[in-house]
């Protein structure tokens, strides 16, 4: 069962499921976890690989969080105020999402890079110097490995009987998008 967004990096969920389903045909797995697991795998290597798609699932966590910023720190006043406020804001919301989870051991890709600095230039529509680029990108490489939602994500259920199971299961996961084959 699904739950959320009504798509996985862009892709519709019945037609993911339809593919799994038929990609393990009457297999039986000794445990509910082991077909989540299987599932999930399935989501990072199976048939609905689009780097470009990918991309863009892990783009909007950075564009939801440089719009938040952008929100709480107005650059239209005195330069020296905005810098301050901006820092304190990206201080903050590092702290929020330092508190949140490990999800991806791997760090954020340099691809992103290039990205992150032309939302930032976007969003802001004004100057903001290296090192609070700096610290913004470090941030979004915080928020992508970690929990953090980017309103985008998906609760998955998986109930039942495994093969070797006396009891039933319930095991869930909450998917937000992938990027290079790592569900996130």
């Amino acid at each position: 069962m699904a739950n959320g967004s009504g798509d996985f990096v862009g892709f519709p969920w019945e037609t993911i499921i339809k593919s799994y389903r038929l990609k393990i045909g009457r297999r039986v797995f000794p445990t509910v976890d082991g077909c989540a697991k299987d599932f999930i795998s399935f989501l990072g290597s199976g048939p609905f690989n689009n780097i470009d798609l990918e991309k863009i699932s892990i783009n909007y966590l950075f564009v939801k969080e440089i719009e938040n910023l952008r929100t709480k720190c107005c650059p239209d006043g005195p330069k020296a105020s905005f810098r301050k406020s901006l820092l304190d804001e990206i201080s903050k919301d590092r702290e929020r999402a330092e508190r949140q989870n490990i999800v991806l051991s791997d760090q954020l890709d340099d691809v992103f890079t290039p990205d992150i600095l032309q939302f930032c230039r976007e969003i802001f529509k004004c100057h903001i110097p290296k090192g609070i680029l700096n610290s913004i990108q470090s941030l979004c490489g915080e928020i992508y490995r970690r929990a953090v939602p980017s309103g985008a994500e998906t609760g998955l259920a998986f109930a039942g009987f495994g093969s070797e199971e006396y009891f039933p299961s319930l095991i869930s996961y909450i998917v937000d998008g992938k990027y290079n084959a790592i569900v996130r």
